[in-house]
């Protein structure tokens, strides 16, 4: 089958069940997290922390310990009136430069790096974003659904278009050494796309409270783009230096957990935290 038709399918079906997922109610989105959050756990011990036992247990167990949390966070209002605190503004700010942080850390280690350490960069990379989208979930799922759905489709938007604009017409590779496949073209291409799907998503395709003007959209589409970018080639980067083509194998077409999600842990969050601060400013 032709590699794009293969893509295309898997895709199809994986956007079905990610919008059905994130927006049917807070527990199916819990739930998707806590597969994404397993997925991607196992596959990076797989693939990054030297296949040692004791990671993968303790690797193989965030999608439940998250699960978990997030749902005593549900069920008791004491725990989720801290919500609305600084708390929340941390972890935000947390996760985005903890997940920074892990690829200059690791672009300074060994192959096969200490137990502790590779327990706490999956903690950084994989566990942290999502902790935070459930989080974002829990303080107002009515509104916040919305949202999520906005910055995923966004994010989509960034990832498909850069596709076909680079094999179509990429000429300029943007960082050959990372990732040979990927090219300036393509990345200009993707967050164009971005930014036209985030205004026509904002003023035609969803009720999205509260409305944002064309300057926070513009904003919010192009931090989802950039930092969409980042996630991909900092995955590339980690399968390079593992000597892989992909994470997995489970998404024909699309590789493994963290192929499929490797943007997602780096937009979704970054997206998450400049809709905090538009809407609380």
């Amino acid at each position: 089958m032709n590699v794009l038709i293969k893509r295309s399918i898997t895709g199809l079906v994986f956007a079905l069940i990610m919008i059905l997922g994130l927006s049917w109610n807070m527990w199916s989105a819990l739930f998707l997290l806590g597969i994404i959050l397993t997925g991607s756990a196992i596959e990076w011990n797989q693939n990054f922390s030297g296949k040692n036992p004791i990671q993968a247990f303790l690797n193989s167990i965030y999608g439940v310990m998250v699960l978990i949390f997030l749902g005593a966070l549900s069920f008791f209002t004491f725990f989720r009136s801290f919500l609305d605190s600084w708390i929340l503004n941390a972890i935000l700010i947390s996760c985005l430069s903890f997940s920074i942080s892990a690829g200059l850390i690791l672009k300074n280690s060994k192959r096969h790096n200490p137990p502790v350490f590779n327990i706490y960069t999956c903690f950084l990379y994989v566990c942290l974003p999502v902790l935070t989208i459930g989080l974002f979930y829990i303080h107002d799922f009515g509104i916040t659904k919305s949202w999520v759905l906005f910055v995923v489709v966004v994010n989509w938007a960034n990832d498909t278009f850069a596709y076909l604009t680079g094999k179509y017409l990429g000429k300029n590779k943007l960082a050959y050494n990372i990732s040979p496949g990927k090219t300036i073209e393509g990345a200009v291409g993707g967050i164009l796309m971005a930014i036209i799907s985030g205004i026509l998503i904002n003023e035609n395709l969803i009720r999205l409270t509260p409305q944002l003007n064309m300057p926070q959209v513009c904003l919010l589409c192009l931090t989802i783009t950039l930092f969409g970018i980042l996630g991909d080639l900092f995955e590339s980067y980690l399968k390079r230096r593992a000597g892989i083509k992909d994470s997995g194998s489970i998404l024909p077409g699309h590789g493994g957990f963290l192929d499929r999600f490797d943007s997602f842990f780096f937009s979704v969050p970054a997206g998450i935290f400049v809709l905090w601060i538009i809407f609380n400013s």
